[in-house]
């Protein structure tokens, strides 16, 4: 997957520097938007709840992210030269940093049962380098209608 396919429209990571993904920590039953930053060898974990992960919580649900992906970034080969996925005999590659961006810089809901939405948003935005501010509750039902929209005509291709 990392090293790409051209027949599934697969990209390499090769020149790839942020990975976004959604995660769902079950024992709380929450999503939060993950971005991974290959330069600075960083997760950055937008949480539109902060209330719900404690800090123990939230540590268990990154940290086998923090192990596992410099262990797929060293097997695909593509990132030999990056200084933290040094590899030596005695030593496994550095694992990965994480931090929780603060509420300050990470809308908050104020209604359960919108983290997967506000989750889809915020890599939304990040990808599109869009502010994070107009993620907010008063637009998520919005946010909700049009990603049906766009669904239900993505379906409608030959």
């Amino acid at each position: 997957m990392l090293k790409g396919d051209d027949n599934q429209f697969l990209v390499s990571w090769q020149n790839v520097s942020e990975v976004y993904f959604a995660l769902h920590v079950e024992k709380a039953a929450h999503w939060i938007a993950i971005e991974v930053s290959i330069p600075t060898w960083c997760i950055n974990v937008y949480d539109s709840n902060h209330s719900v992960l404690s800090p123990t919580l939230m540590e268990e649900a990154i940290k086998p992210w923090c192990l596992l992906l410099p262990s797929l970034l060293w097997c695909s080969g593509m990132f030999d030269d990056h200084e933290d996925l040094q590899v030596y005999p005695e030593q496994n590659a550095k694992p990965f940093s994480y931090c929780r961006i603060p509420p300050e810089e990470c809308p908050q809901t104020k209604t359960s049962g919108d983290c997967g939405m506000f989750a889809i948003k915020h890599i939304e935005h990040l990808v599109a380098r869009l502010p994070l501010d107009t993620v907010i509750d008063e637009n998520i039902q919005h946010f909700r209608t049009k990603w049906c929209v766009d669904l239900f005509y993505q379906n409608l291709a030959p």
